[in-house]
């Protein structure tokens, strides 16, 4: 199987509207009870989202 960039930034586009959605649900826990276990949910969102947007940037930024 060989992926195309498209295939790549859409699915890379798909990933990253999936942890926003997991991270509000995340953040509207952490706002209800404020739990160790709901920082950390909200923590592991947070670093999704930051692997996801360091892809892009690897794969997409200008100059690189």
């Amino acid at each position: 199987m060989t992926a195309t960039i498209e295939d790549l930034r859409t699915e890379l586009g798909i990933d990253f509207a999936g942890v926003c959605e997991e991270l509000a649900e995340a953040r509207f826990q952490q706002q209800q009870k404020d739990t160790p276990q709901n920082r950390a949910a909200v923590a592991e969102c947070l670093g999704r989202i930051d692997t996801v947007l360091d892809v892009y940037l690897e794969m997409w930024a200008p100059g690189r």
